[in-house]
């Protein structure tokens, strides 16, 4: 068989490969988030993406330039948002002040609980859950082996010490 027999065999049938394909798996649409700090901007951004191609290429005074650039727009980003807590500290919105503060210093945010909209399905689920363990069938009993019944000797002053 050529290269060419098997595109085109290939392509003839494509379609019923494909649309078999959308018929056995799922599809899924998914959403990705950034994972930026909130100081971080679109200049940043392009900042790192130029010192990543000025490293690609092997220019290492392009890079340190570079990287000195973002450092000092790092740091410019930081002053602004750090300005921008302070300002809703003084205008009275202490909860996001706060909140911006533990992003700033790095700490853990609350992980956010689930919310039933109907606390009868959540019963119900919890009620499957914990009566698994609650079976119809009785557990089995163990008993220890009884020791071996030792042959009795009466007592007589030949076998005493």
């Amino acid at each position: 068989m050529t290269v060419v027999m098997i595109l085109t065999d290939f392509l003839k049938y494509s379609p019923h490969i494909l649309s078999s394909l959308k018929t056995v798996t799922q599809t899924k649409q998914i959403t990705i988030h950034p994972n930026n700090k909130k100081w971080v901007t679109k200049d940043m951004k392009s900042c790192l993406v130029d010192k990543k191609k000025a490293f690609l290429q092997g220019d290492k005074v392009r890079m340190r330039e570079l990287q000195k650039e973002f450092k000092r727009k790092a740091k410019l980003a930081k002053v602004r948002y750090k300005d921008e807590v302070e300002k809703k500290l003084t205008s009275g919105n202490a909860r996001e002040a706060w909140q911006g503060l533990n992003i700033m210093m790095g700490r853990a945010t609350k992980p956010v609980m689930a919310a039933w909209t109907e606390p009868t399905s959540l019963a119900e689920q919890l009620n499957t859950f914990f009566t698994r363990f609650n079976s119809t069938i009785s557990p089995i009993t163990w008993t220890p082996p009884q020791p071996p019944a030792l042959p009795q000797k009466p007592l007589t002053s030949a076998n005493t010490w």
